[in-house]
């Protein structure tokens, strides 16, 4: 596969060969949401229950026929992660100078 590489690897490394390695990750994500104001006891209940259902021997012998693993937690988990990543792609978006059109 040949690409040009342009503006993203300096003169010097474009004035040699240089062969590229991708590394393809395949990140998928599913998950529950429910309504601003939920009372949090039922946020629990519902954690709880998909949880289980996650957890359950039955549910991960069929993800792993998709080569897939569920990773549960909690909202709060959940919470976390999403602004992780909000501010890891935000990162990546500025450094690459991507602008929203």
């Amino acid at each position: 596969m040949k690409a040009k590489l342009g503006q993203l690897v300096p003169q010097s490394l474009r004035d040699y060969q240089v062969t590229i390695i991708l590394f393809i990750v395949l990140f998928a994500l599913t998950a529950v949401l429910a309504p601003v104001g939920t009372p949090p006891d039922i946020v629990s209940k519902l954690n709880a229950t998909i949880n289980a259902g996650l957890g359950s021997a039955e549910m991960k012998a069929t993800l792993a026929k998709f080569q897939v693993e569920a990773k549960a937690g909690s909202a709060q988990d959940f919470a976390a992660f999403l602004a992780a990543e909000t501010k890891k792609w935000a990162d990546v978006a500025k450094a690459a100078n991507i602008k929203v059109e």
